[in-house]
C-alpha cells in the first residue's frame, strides 16, 4: 500500500514544558497518552511510545481488576480506577501506598479525569 507511513505506536514530542521528561513517565500530550522512551529536557525532542504495557504509578486508594478502565490524573501521574478511559489495567490491584500497576495503553485518544487519580472500584 503507497499511502502507509508507519505503524503508529511511537511519535517524537518535543517538551515544551518547565519540567525534564523521564524515560518511563507517562505522558500526556493532547489526547495522546504516551510513555516517555528516553528522558526528554526542556525543549528537547524525544521518542513517546503510545501503545504497549508498562508498570506506571497507581492511585494509592485505588481497587482495581484486571481488564477494567484506567482514568489517568495528568497533576499526580497516577491511575486510578474508572471513567473516562485512558488505559485498561493488565492485573489486579488493591489499596497500595506508592505502588504502581500494569497498564496497556492502546493509543485510542483519551478523556482525562482531573482531581484525585481516581477513585476505587
Amino acid at each position: 500500500m503507497k499511502n502507509f507511513v508507519f505503524d503508529g505506536k511511537t511519535l517524537q514530542y518535543t517538551n515544551t514544558g518547565n519540567a525534564a521528561i523521564l524515560s518511563g513517565q507517562a505522558v500526556l500530550i493532547g489526547a495522546i497518552l504516551g510513555v516517555a522512551a528516553v528522558d526528554i529536557g526542556i525543549n528537547e525532542t524525544g521518542t513517546v511510545h503510545t501503545e504497549g504495557v508498562y508498570d506506571l504509578p497507581k492511585a494509592d486508594a485505588a481497587e482495581i481488576s484486571v481488564g477494567e478502565a484506567l482514568t489517568f490524573d495528568p497533576e499526580t501521574g497516577q491511575f486510578g480506577a474508572g471513567d473516562p478511559a485512558a488505559a485498561v489495567a493488565w492485573e489486579s490491584k488493591g489499596v497500595t501506598t506508592g505502588g504502581t500497576i500494569r497498564v496497556k495503553l492502546t493509543g485510542a485518544p483519551v478523556a482525562v479525569a482531573t482531581g484525585g487519580g481516581g477513585g476505587g472500584a
